[in-house]
C-alpha cells in the first residue's frame, strides 16, 4: 500500500537525521506536517488510520477525513465543533457570512490594499485595479453590511499609468478619504488624496510633489474627529536619491 510506502520512508529519514535513538523536539510536528499535506492529496486519508508513525499520534488521519466530511468551508483554517460548525483554535465560532469578488473593467490584475468598516458596518476597500487602457487605477468599493455593493469609484491620475491606493478611512459623516500614489512622467509618483461623500460623489482631490521631483509614495491614512485627514509616507530629496518621511495634513471645510 501506497501509504505503508511512505510510512517506511519517513521512520527511515528519522533514523538517518536522528541516529542512535536520538529524538527532537520537532520531529513529531515534522511528521505532522508531512502527513497532513500529503496524505489528502493522493487520497489515502481512509487508509492511513491507526498507523503508528513514531512520535506521531495515530489519531491525526482520523480527524483529517473526518473535518474533509463535515467542514462546509474547505478553506477555513481551524477546526470543527461538535456541530460541525468551524471555529478557530480557541474554540470560538467562525462562520463565513459573505464573499464578494471585484473583477475591474480590464479583466487583469486587482490588487487590494486596506480596508476600513465604519460605525453602521459598510465596509470600505481600496487598491489598484487593472483599466481598459489606463493601466492600473485606484478602485474604491463600498459595500453595506450584507455585502450588497453600493458604489465602487476609479480613478486615473493625469499621467494616465499606474495609480495605486494604499489606504482608506471614513470619517464620523460617512466621507471616504482614500490616499495613494499616481504615476506622472517620465517615470515619478506623486501622493494624490481622495475624498467622496458617502454616496461616492467626489469632493476633492489633492496631490502633492516633493522638492526631489521624483517619487512621493503614501502609505497610511488617518482622520480625526473634526475631519481632519492625514497622509503620511516617503519623498525623495531634491538633489539626492534618498527618502524622508512626508506628512501632510488637510483640513476639511
Amino acid at each position: 500500500m501506497l501509504v505503508n510506502e511512505w510510512a517506511e520512508t519517513l521512520s527511515s529519514c528519522r533514523r538517518q537525521f536522528f541516529p542512535m535513538g536520538e529524538r527532537s523536539a520537532t520531529m513529531p510536528a515534522m511528521l505532522t506536517l508531512l502527513l497532513l499535506v500529503w496524505l489528502p492529496i493522493y487520497g489515502q486519508v481512509a487508509y492511513a488510520q491507526g498507523i503508528d508513525f513514531p512520535g506521531v499520534h495515530q489519531d491525526i488521519a482520523k480527524q483529517t477525513q473526518e473535518q474533509q466530511e463535515t467542514d462546509p468551508d474547505p478553506f477555513f483554517d481551524g477546526y470543527l465543533n461538535g456541530q460541525g460548525q468551524p471555529q478557530s483554535e480557541e474554540g470560538v465560532a467562525v462562520i463565513t457570512e459573505w464573499i464578494r469578488r471585484y473583477n475591474g473593467p480590464g479583466d487583469s490584475d486587482d490588487w487590494a490594499a486596506a480596508l476600513a468598516v465604519d460605525g453602521q458596518g459598510n465596509i470600505y476597500v481600496t487598491g489598484k485595479s487593472f483599466g481598459s487602457g489606463t493601466d492600473y487605477d485606484y478602485a474604491t468599493i463600498k459595500y453595506d453590511a450584507e455585502g450588497t455593493r453600493q458604489w465602487v469609484r476609479r480613478y486615473n491620475g493625469p499621467g494616465n499609468g499606474e495609480d495605486r491606493a494604499t489606504a482608506v478611512a471614513v470619517d464620523a459623516q460617512g466621507n471616504v478619504i482614500v490616499t495613494g500614489w499616481t504615476y506622472v512622467a517620465p517615470a515619478n509618483f506623486d501622493y494624490a488624496t481622495i475624498k467622496y461623500d458617502a454616496h461616492g460623489n467626489r469632493q476633492w482631490v489633492r496631490r502633492y510633489n516633493g522638492p526631489g521631483n521624483a517619487s512621493d509614495r503614501p502609505c497610511a491614512l488617518a482622520v480625526d474627529g473634526q475631519g481632519n485627514v492625514y497622509v503620511t509616507g516617503s519623498s525623495s530629496r531634491s538633489g539626492t536619491i534618498e527618502d524622508d518621511y512626508l506628512t501632510i495634513k488637510y483640513s476639511q471645510q
